[in-house]
């Protein structure tokens, strides 16, 4: 029901003058960034609605990595897959890898060269500049965010204080 509400304003946003749609709730807007925790369990088939959807709309559909740091190849790759089964164009919201994985940053631009190569439409953006301004929850373990930030950041804040929650997760 909550994706067929979303479908519908997502199709009154483009007869109103929307681009297109963006992967990530995370700040109350249309932007979409999977790696915000509470955006990061959005599955790959409800991406896949809302890309085939953005296609047929003849729009963008935005995404912004599920995962810039260990798993980083592997975001790309579900971006690249979405492209090849929608025939969206897609564009990545700021493409980049968190420190230590720079190194492979290289390997991501050719396999959306390649894929982009054999048929698919993937553009990005990158930061102009070498820091970040992501919330500082979207870098702790899912554990420590039991029932989302929407609980509070005082609860967040307790469970830190814990020193059996400091040894279970750092």
């Amino acid at each position: 029901r909550e994706i067929l509400q979303v479908k519908q304003i997502f199709k009154e946003s483009v007869k109103e003058g929307a681009f297109g749609f963006s992967a990530c709730l995370a700040d109350e807007s249309w932007r979409a960034g999977l790696a915000y925790a509470h955006t990061k369990h959005t599955s790959g088939e409800e991406l896949l609605v809302f890309a085939k959807m953005a296609q047929s709309l003849g729009v963008i559909c935005a995404i912004h990595l599920r995962d810039e740091g260990k798993n980083f190849l592997g975001s790309v790759n579900e971006v690249i897959q979405i492209a090849k089964e929608t025939s969206a164009t897609i564009r990545i919201s700021h493409l980049k890898a968190h420190h230590p994985y720079w190194k492979y940053f290289g390997m991501a631009l050719t396999m959306i060269d390649n894929a982009n190569n054999h048929g698919t439409n993937i553009h990005f953006d990158i930061y102009p500049y070498t820091v970040s301004a992501i919330h500082l929850y979207a870098l702790l373990p899912d554990a420590v965010l039991t029932g989302g930030p929407s609980t509070g950041k005082r609860a967040i804040l307790e469970k830190l204080k814990k020193t059996e929650t400091n040894k279970e997760f750092f």
